[in-house]
């Protein structure tokens, strides 16, 4: 014999529930809507499926670890001007463009520009890694010199826009945005998803100002004829999820 779990997850929208496709995820919260005779609802999954370095992109440089085990070791102490024992060498050349990271680990893990972020002398480790700009961005760099720009703050300030991003991803924040239609009897119609958001207020965005405007499938629907704020305060009084474990 063999016994398996099944999980269930429904949302019920005007009195009428409905199976859903994905497991959802509480934030950023679902959107809900009754659209004539169609129900939408609009919900974020979490996604896994992409390494860090396809959802980072070019053009935004990349994080070097000086972890002694971590494989970019090498590269973190040659961009400092350092040899494989961490002792300066002077036939490196310091990378002018990089920047010193610091690395906060408490369940999850946070990097900042060194001495900006959250400073604990017992999970706070200084000097954890170095970032460096990608070839895009070292042109994007020169161009920014060439304008008048200084150099050393323009390579700070894409050293944050990366933390920023690349925080949000080793943290879970990526997900997928699905949107289901249903007729007003809870018979399913469509499902359309898309992948790879980074960062839940960015994804909150999305779902709320793309996905309002069309449901996908077979061809585009107008989900609903209301202002955002009323959308949404329309949606939280429809929406309700449950879970349910066979």
């Amino acid at each position: 014999m063999k016994i398996t779990k099944h999980t269930t997850y429904t949302a019920e929208i005007n009195n009428v529930t409905v199976p859903l496709t994905f497991q959802p995820v509480g934030h950023p919260e679902p959107l809900a809507a009754k659209s004539g005779d169609r129900l939408v609802i609009v919900y974020a999954v979490q996604d896994d499926h992409l390494p860090v370095e396809d959802l980072i992109g070019d053009g935004m440089g990349k994080l070097l670890s000086l972890h002694r085990h971590d494989k970019t070791r090498g590269q973190a102490l040659a961009a400092l001007g350092l040899d494989q024992y961490g002792e300066f060498d002077p036939d490196l050349r310091t990378d002018k463009d990089g920047v010193l990271l610091d690395c906060y680990e408490h369940g999850e893990q946070h990097w900042s520009i060194s001495g900006k972020g959250t400073q604990c002398r017992f999970d706070t480790a200084r000097g954890a890694g170095v970032w460096v700009p990608d070839d895009c961005l070292r042109s994007q760099l020169d161009a920014d010199e060439r304008e008048g720009k200084d150099r050393r703050a323009q390579a700070v300030l894409y050293a944050q826009q990366f933390l920023e991003q690349y925080n949000a991803i080793i943290n879970g924040e990526v997900y997928g945005i699905v949107t289901e239609i249903y007729d007003e009897h809870g018979g399913f119609i469509s499902c359309d998803h898309c992948w790879g958001y980074v960062g839940s207020e960015g994804t909150a965005e999305e779902m709320k100002l793309w996905h309002w405007g069309h449901g996908g499938g077979d061809g585009d629907i107008i989900v609903i004829h209301l202002t955002e704020a009323a959308a949404i305060a329309h949606a939280e009084a429809l929406l309700s999820f449950t879970r349910s474990d066979k």
